[in-house]
């Protein structure tokens, strides 16, 4: 959206919780354009608002979330 070309980062998909729905809709989508080391840095400095990015790193997929995300999340061994 920022240049009418694909976007050349890795990220595959972003989870987001939020106060209500549309903010989280909101945020997804912003955060899918600015990619995942920006799109962190704004969550970081966002009240109310955590994220968990997939990432494509060489061969292998990588998630990366906001620290209050880990709460929202079930991790396995």
């Amino acid at each position: 959206p920022r240049s009418g070309q694909p976007v050349d980062h890795g990220l595959a998909s972003v989870t987001v919780v939020a106060l209500d729905c549309a903010t989280a809709d909101a945020y997804a989508t912003a955060l899918m354009v600015l990619g995942p080391v920006v799109g962190l840095k704004l969550v970081q400095a966002t009240p109310h608002v955590e994220a968990l990015f997939l990432v494509r790193e060489g061969g292998a997929w990588v998630q990366k979330h906001s620290p209050g995300m880990a709460g929202n999340l079930l991790l396995g061994d």
